[in-house]
């Protein structure tokens, strides 16, 4: 199925793809190839216990890449690199801390290391080559490889270390792993097998947004809306969307059965598809107006020169020319840079297209243009904005620079650097940056941007939202990435101006249809303001083409703004049509006093409630403020980057903004300064005012699930799960924290173990009510025991998350499953224990189930009515049964009538995770530059360990691996650093691996 809906939304979260050269291991042959550096990803091998970590199989080689070919030398710092990477490793491996010490030039010095209660100290002052480094590592990793008890992912290790040592460099050189490189590659190749079907997940279910044409999904009929319940024999209910992509694809030619839910079917309906080769379209083109043409590039893959040139002579015809081209790069991440290349040399005759710069700028390689095949001088026009970068920046300076197009729209993201990519033998791969690129005249736009002829600024004026200036303010692209590279020509980018700005008011109707279709050409502002530019000329040069539309640019901005200023005067915002220059106006002056009133009082604002803050500007001086507007500043998103319109005042006038603040339920308590900035356009802006508004969060509801199976209804009621059957998991849902749930939500979940999922979720979602503390909610939810199941267990996880206020547990359950026939032996009998007074029963007769039910036998026995092999079934109500081993019992016929009363038997809550309680640690604001955070964790079996987070940097970390005494209770104090400003501190208490919990604070250090 097509991947490149994912992709696409991948690089939007991370802002560019990257242009690179990929040199596979052991092949000669150079390829060209881009990513997406991701957050965070999974090794292939999940866990390696034959791994050896000393060994640096793939670190020692990064080590000599980033000697030997690293375009910046003068970055390179062997040490800063090892403490990095040993910052990175911490990060990743729970019972892991690293303490690093520094001299004045904050250069590591020393690193202390700590392993569970294991600690060693490894001096750095001698780290200075790549020998030296990967002795360091050597050494370190020996020490830690045998003091991680129980702990086999050490390949995550070694890339964490890694990624953590090219951190240093810039932000686009990492190393990817197995999964991700894989990934990488199947995207640039532009096909691979599948169905042709770009599927989304909504409300939990797999929901067909766009069937591709000319694919086996399309042949077969499948449609926009259908919801595939299910593939091969999987449910997808709650299934992940890449869990779904990877059962989709699959070798061209092999079969794979989807269920399609369509509305008006009254059941699925099977279809069995023929997986081919699927094309993704980087390409997409239309035919406007005045035979001007539109082609949108949405990323740069191996067909991409092949379709514009199918596009082309499609959008001509037969013998008809195009008068105009639009080429549209908006939200074109990169890609491929011989792709680029091609695509500039289509309408560039001669001349650099561009030049790769590489180690220390030494090495120069130019890519010329060829004058064979150029497209004919009619009229061109590029669409950028902030997210076109790295191969359309390309594009988009080669065409602009050689003044063959015009380029309309915003500042690109400014990705001005190339990576070469490596393979490793363990199928991860090196990106490493190894050269810049520079645009046609030898100019650097890194970290600037290809900077528009013609900007264009969409203006919101809604009742839910107002943006006049507030999308300038952006802190976006290169420039923003910790680390990013420079060179000295772009400096000569940084002078560059638009030849005209254009602000035009965003029609919200066709935003949302927009962002309802993406996948569609749909005519914006923008295409339509160049098809019309176009239209106005037949000028091939991008001088000739502005001098020709010079007079309808004028017009097209007066009629933009007078639609601006007729909107703002509706809202009561006076607004000078003409701005003046950002200087100080002659004549007298304006003087503006501003007060500023919050409510409720204070600024104090409960989570999930409004705040008000109520600014108000009276100009008391002779001259008018002319287009006053203001922006909010803040640490906290929440109030940070508002906007307040005033317009313009004459001398006596006065003007207020009401903002309306909601902090969302979920939000935690704190407190922050507020800051609001003003502009004026005649140079005599307000001095910015302060205010301080906090939120209150609210209490907090905590979740203890317990469950029962029940086959009575969908099964053959013997309380047994049959290979085949289908059994209701009913659930119960207390809230036993202090605060109220808003409304919760129970799922039922396949876990996958050897890639199998032996269950087939049926039912997997409920809602639940309102649950104040104390509440018990019900639910019941369904799976299906899979037929000639490999082995017997059926492991499943249930949770419940409140989603306003992020508040959820979740527990995996390892069922029994048995083969249809094998029945429960009939045979009445009182049951006691054998030691104690209590008896704990499963879900199925399995030690591997959790405890579903206690009994209180003291003083009356339970009573069984069966057996399966060497567990007793317990009825209990509603046609439920229970489980309790013959080891853990002493029976004895049963010869009383069946209405007799059993013993008391009470649903038991399951595990759930540690409870965190923090003692007061003073208020939320301090001078000091630490803090003590004292509490303690309580769980009901084992506190396995605590960490503790300051602003995403692991500071604490306590083990009870040998603790003395209660193990399922942990107290703790710690010294906390402190940053200036907000300090996010997070403490997480884990049981295991799955099961943990987190508590959050901020705490404001004051400058």
């Amino acid at each position: 199925m097509p991947i490149y809906r994912p992709v696409i939304a991948l690089a939007a979260l991370f802002a560019a793809f990257y242009v690179s050269i990929s040199y596979e291991f052991g092949d000669p042959d150079w390829q060209l190839e881009f990513t997406a550096r991701p957050a965070s990803a999974q090794s292939e091998n999940d866990g390696n216990p034959a791994y050896d970590l000393t060994h640096l199989v793939v670190l020692d080689r990064a080590i000599r890449q980033i000697h030997e070919n690293y375009v910046d030398p003068s970055r390179i710092n062997w040490r800063r690199m090892v403490g990095a990477a040993m910052e990175a490793v911490q990060q990743q491996v729970p019972e892991l801390l690293v303490q690093v010490e520094r001299d004045d030039n904050e250069l590591p010095t020393r690193l202390l290391v700590r392993v569970n209660e294991a600690e060693q100290a490894f001096e750095l002052r001698d780290v200075d080559s790549l020998w030296q480094t990967a002795f360091k590592f050597r050494d370190i990793f020996r020490f830690i490889q045998p003091n991680l008890l129980n702990y086999s992912k050490f390949d995550d290790i070694e890339y964490a270390a890694i990624n953590g040592m090219l951190s240093t460099l810039d932000p686009h050189s990492n190393l990817m792993r197995p999964d991700e490189y894989r990934e990488m590659k199947l995207t640039t190749r532009g096909k691979f097998g599948g169905l042709g079907i770009v599927i989304s997940v909504k409300d939990g279910h797999l929901v067909v947004v766009n069937p591709i044409p000319d694919t086996p999904a399309a042949d077969a009929g499948i449609k926009p809306g259908d919801r595939v319940v299910q593939i091969n024999l999987d449910s997808t209910v709650n299934m992940a969307l890449q869990d779904a992509v990877d059962l989709l694809r699959g070798t061209p030619k092999s079969k794979v059965d989807i269920h399609i839910v369509r509305e008006g079917w009254k059941a699925p309906r099977k279809f069995t598809l023929t997986r081919a080769n699927i094309k993704v379209q980087s390409v997409d083109h239309k035919l406007l107006a005045d035979r001007v043409g539109l082609i949108r590039i949405r990323n740069f893959q191996n067909t991409t020169d092949d379709e514009v040139e199918v596009a082309l002579n499609d959008l001509r015809g037969v013998g008809r020319p195009l008068n105009g081209l639009i080429l549209d790069l908006r939200d074109n991440p990169g890609g491929l840079l011989d792709q680029a290349i091609k695509i500039a040399d289509r309408f560039v005759e001669s001349g650099p297209i561009v030049t790769t710069v590489g180690y220390g700028d030494k090495l120069r390689e130019p890519k010329m243009a060829i004058g064979v095949g150029t497209e004919e001088d009619y009229p061109l026009v590029v669409l950028t904005n902030r997210q076109s970068a790295s191969a359309s920046e390309i594009v988009a300076g080669a065409l602009k620079n050689h003044k063959r197009a015009v380029v309309i729209g915003q500042q690109t993201f400014g990705k001005g650097s190339v990576q070469v990519i490596y393979d490793n033998k363990d199928d991860s791969a090196l990106k490493l940056t190894i050269a810049q690129y520079l645009t046609p005249g030898d100019i650097s736009i890194q970290s600037v941007g290809i900077v528009p002829d013609i900007a264009t600024l969409p203006v919101v004026l809604t009742d839910e939202d107002t943006d006049f200036f507030r999308s300038e303010s952006l802190k976006t692209g290169e420039k923003e990435l910790e680390g990013h590279l420079d060179h000295e020509s772009s400096q000569i980018s940084k002078a560059v101006r638009s030849e005209l700005t254009l602000r035009y008011l965003l029609d919200p109707k066709l935003a949302r249809e927009i962002e309802d279709h993406p996948n569609d050409l749909i005519v914006d502002f923008e295409i339509a303001f160049a098809r019309d530019l176009i239209a106005s000329t037949d000028a091939g040069r991008r001088d000739a083409f502005l001098s020709d539309v010079r007079g309808v640019l004028l017009a097209k901005t007066e009629a933009e703004m007078a639609g601006i200023v007729a909107a703002l005067s509706a809202r009561g915002i006076v607004w000078t049509a003409t701005p003046l220059t950002r200087r100080a106006s002659s004549g007298p002056a304006p003087e503006a006093q501003i007060t500023v009133v919050t409510e409720p009082a204070a600024g104090e604002i409960v989570a999930g409630e409004t705040a008000t803050v109520t600014t108000t500007v009276r100009n008391l001086g002779p001259g008018a403020l002319r287009n006053l507007h203001a922006l909010t500043r803040s640490d906290n998103e929440l109030f940070d980057g508002h906007e307040l319109l005033f317009g313009t005042l004459e001398p006596g006038a006065e003007k207020t903004w009401v903002l309306k603040l909601k902090a969302p339920r979920h939000a935690l308590s704190r407190r922050d300064a507020v800051r609001i900035e003003f502009f004026e356009e005649g140079g005599h802006a307000p001095a910015e005012v302060k205010t301080r508004l906090s939120v209150t969060q609210l209490e907090r509801p905590r979740f203890a699930l317990s469950y029962a199976l029940d086959d009575s209804v969908t099964g053959n009621g013997d309380g047994l799960i049959q290979m085949g059957e289908e059994v209701e998991v009913v659930l119960d849902v207390q809230n036993v924290g202090k605060g109220k749930s808003f409304g919760a939500q129970v799922a039922l979940n396949a876990v996958e173990e050897d890639e199998l999922r032996p269950v087939f979720i049926k039912r997997g979602r409920a809602d639940l009510l309102e649950l104040l503390p104390g509440q018990i909610g019900h639910a019941r939810l369904s799976f299906r025991a899979k037929e000639l199941l490999v082995k017997p267990d059926l492991p499943i996880s249930i949770g419940v998350f409140d989603g306003e206020l992020r508040e959820g547990t979740s527990e995996k359950l390892t069922l029994l499953a048995v083969p249809r026939g094998e029945p429960v032996a009939l045979e009445r009998t009182r049951l006691t224990a054998k030691t104690g007074s209590e008896l704990r029963l499963r879900g199925t007769p399995s030690s591997a189930a959790p405890v579903a039910h206690r009994a209180q036998v003291s003083r009356q026995p339970i009573r069984s009515d069966g057996r399966f092999g060497a567990w007793y079934r317990v009825p209990l109500e509603r046609k439920l049964f229970a489980w309790v081993h013959q080891d853990d019992v002493a029976a004895t016929p049963d010869g009383g009538e069946p209405s007799e009363p059993s013993g008391r038997i009470e649903r038991a809550p399951l595990v759930g995770p540690p409870v965190i309680t923090l003692s007061d640690h003073g208020k939320a604001e301090t001078k000091s530059d630490s803090l003590t955070l004292s509490g303690e964790a309580l769980a009901v079996n084992l506190v396995r360990d605590l960490l503790i987070y300051v602003n995403n940097k692991k500071v604490y970390f306590k083990s009870n691996a040998r603790a003395d005494g209660d193990r399922a209770l942990m107290r703790f104090s710690a010294r906390l650093p402190l940053d200036a400003g907000v300090n996010r501190i997070t403490v997480i208490a884990r049981e295991d691996e799955q099961l943990s919990s987190r508590q959050t604070l901020f705490v404001t250090r004051e400058n």
